[in-house]
């Protein structure tokens, strides 16, 4: 067989049939429940299996997508400082034996089922009456108790 190459005015071509569906695909990854509101920007977060994606939202227009990992929204720095706190509750300080690794898994797995939820730049996790600050970088940054 023949090896061919493509040129880039084909592959748009190609890519343009399947806009509507991309479209579609896109606008499910809208999550209300995780919305962060900074200035004329908000982000929608959407917290899969081994990812997140973040919607940027220009009012009703996702005007861009990105992928991250639960490892950059959740940086060591915060999660440091979060078991380094002595007002936090019991069963948190576990994890200061266990380790910031299986912390973040748990925190990942409430974004996940919904236990961890969002206000302006705030993030709410009621089962241990947190309060976590998040960054225009987009991170977990600081805890409030």
């Amino acid at each position: 067989m023949v090896q061919l190459s493509v040129d880039d005015q084909a592959i748009r071509k190609f890519s343009s049939f399947f806009v509507p569906f991309v479209e579609e695909q896109i606008v499910t990854y809208y999550n209300p429940d995780f919305l962060i509101n900074f200035s004329s920007t908000s982000y929608s977060f959407s917290f899969l299996q081994n990812e997140i994606i973040i919607c940027f939202l220009k009012g009703v227009r996702i005007s861009d997508i990105k992928r991250l990992e639960y490892k950059e929204f959740i940086p060591d720095s915060f999660l440091t400082n979060l078991l380094n706190n002595d007002n936090i509750p019991s069963r948190l300080k576990r994890y200061r034996r266990i380790g910031t690794n299986r912390l973040r898994l748990e925190l990942a797995d409430e974004l996940r089922l919904g236990g961890i939820f969002a206000r302006e730049t705030t993030a709410i996790w009621d089962n241990y009456q947190l309060k976590i600050r998040i960054s225009s970088a987009l991170q977990m940054e600081q805890i409030e108790i």
